[in-house]
């Protein structure tokens, strides 16, 4: 067996597995072909031999069974080129799927990276988690390292968010989420607040901002699902 006969058996098998009633269909074929016609033809010979003349012709039964081969052999040729488009398509459709497949999770991900940055800055307009509870009596000093860390967490997210998505990561809500966690800072950190000007102004810096913070991360994050996880 040469190795086009290998390669057109190893197509036929793969054929079998995946479209059994293709394969049969091919089968009686291909038995048609390679068994009943060459029988056929050495029998019309064979009579003919023996005084019933059935086809007239000059060729002989090696010219008939030379030429029926050479016959197969283009079939052979035509089949085997068939599969081998057939099965670079299925490749290709098996190649998509797990690229799509991929590109998913990638999406994914960068979506809950979004989603976390625009939790994180969030936070700064909870009352509670930027000022504390009534009692426990939080300094200048603690808000601005509550506030920091809040704005360190989503600047880490950003970075990765710079290097990983060039496309969304330079919206302008992100610019809008720096300046506002400047601003509540700058608050705190204002020599002349005492601690109760402080709370007086934060809870002022909340209630200004809160409404119009919800609305632009609502929207920021509509964006961001449209891009990410679009129906498909």
């Amino acid at each position: 067996m040469n190795d086009k006969e290998k390669q057109i058996l190893d197509k036929l098998k793969a054929l079998k597995s995946d479209y059994p009633t293709i394969y049969r269909y091919i089968r009686y074929i291909l038995m048609v072909l390679i068994v009943i016609i060459p029988l056929a033809i050495f029998g019309l010979y064979f009579i003919g031999d023996h005084g019933l003349v059935l086809i007239r012709t000059n060729l002989t039964v090696g010219d008939a069974l030379a030429y029926h081969g050479s016959f197969l052999a283009f079939i052979g040729t035509v089949l085997l080129g068939a599969l081998a488009l057939w099965q670079n398509e299925k490749a290709n459709k098996i190649n998509e799927r797990l690229f799509n497949l991929e590109n998913s999770r990638e999406n994914k991900v960068l979506f809950e990276m979004y989603f976390l940055y625009v939790e994180e800055f969030n936070n700064i307009f909870d009352p509670i988690y930027v000022l504390g509870k009534p009692n426990d009596g939080r300094s200048s000093i603690d808000i601005y390292n509550v506030i920091k860390s809040s704005q360190l967490k989503s600047l880490s997210i950003k970075r990765r968010l710079l290097l990983l998505d060039k496309d969304n990561s330079g919206h302008t809500y992100l610019e809008y989420v720096m300046d506002k966690y400047n601003e509540i800072l700058s608050i705190v950190l204002n020599p002349s607040n005492s601690p109760e000007d402080i709370f007086k102004e934060v809870m002022r810096f909340i209630k200004d901002n809160n409404d119009n913070s919800n609305r632009k991360s609502l929207e920021f994050m509509y964006y961001i699902r449209q891009k990410f996880l679009k129906e498909e």
